[in-house]
């Protein structure tokens, strides 16, 4: 029986469509032609931005005959040649009992991101009948601290939204890069999710990790809250102690720049998203 509480889902996207290509030039026809003249799957390989992946995201739409190929292999093998519908489709065969509403896939800020992000949300609006946002993440896949503070920014901000709303938040985090994806999990634990799923890499099975409420020591929130960018070493010992600030620095939350201390600016993004 299913429940009157909505829940929503908060899904990752990487380019496993494109790194998969090469296993189905000689399962679906037309992906041969299309390796052969694109060098499709090479794609998945570009560095951002390079020529490559400018071509990746000149086929990231419907009228593209690289689209159009390769979601008809989609069609016919959505669980092997994607890991995001992978994990989508195993999660849907648990039957949770609170109604899905919508799912937000979170995409890198690149030509291919682009085009697997576009592939794999026309199968879930088409095939399964699912209302999806899709999320561009600025920086995502560019620029390691300016993304994965953008990305934690935004699982924060949606995770708070939907719990004050009364959702179940879930998260699937199979695809993606891994350091970015686990900065997500936390913002997801810190923000109230319910639980993140993944397919084990051994086996082959959706597995879930409950997420279990945690919070922020009061200390930690505000010296992150309070602390300009650039603040002297002393100026912060002297007002917080050095217990704290050695904790802070040795962990990571506060880093040393020119001389000078600032919050790592992920860290500010995990506890206040709507800074910076």
């Amino acid at each position: 029986m299913v429940s009157d509480v909505k829940r929503c889902i908060l899904m990752t996207c990487g380019t496993s469509i494109l790194t998969n290509v090469i296993k189905y030039v000689n399962k679906c026809e037309g992906i041969k032609n299309l390796e052969d003249k694109y060098k499709v799957s090479s794609w998945a390989r570009a560095e951002p931005k390079s020529k490559e992946d400018e071509e990746a995201g000149k086929h990231a739409f419907e009228k593209s005959p690289v689209f159009s190929g390769l979601y008809e292999c989609l069609r016919k093998d959505p669980k092997g040649m994607s890991a995001e519908l992978n994990t989508l489709i195993n999660y849907e065969s648990l039957k949770l009992p609170y109604k899905l509403t919508e799912v937000y896939l979170y995409y890198t800020d690149t030509g291919a991101g682009t085009l697997c992000s576009n592939l794999v949300a026309k199968y879930m609006k088409e095939e399964m009948k699912m209302n999806v946002q899709q999320i561009k993440v600025e920086g995502y896949g560019i620029d390691f601290e300016e993304g994965i503070s953008n990305l934690v920014g935004k699982i924060v901000q949606i995770t708070k939204s939907k719990r004050e709303a009364g959702y179940i938040v879930d998260l699937l985090a199979t695809a993606g890069y891994k350091p970015e994806v686990t900065a997500a999990t936390i913002g997801a634990m810190i923000s109230g999710a319910n639980a993140v799923y993944y397919i084990h890499e051994s086996f082959k099975e959706i597995v879930s990790i409950p997420l279990i409420p945690v919070s922020i020591r009061d200390d930690v929130r505000k010296i992150v809250e309070e602390v300009s960018p650039f603040e002297s070493e002393e100026k912060l010992r002297q007002k917080y102690g050095n217990g704290v600030v050695d904790m802070l620095l040795n962990s990571g939350v506060l880093k040393e720049k020119d001389g000078r201390l600032e919050v790592n600016k992920w860290i500010k993004k995990l506890i206040s998203p709507k800074s910076l």
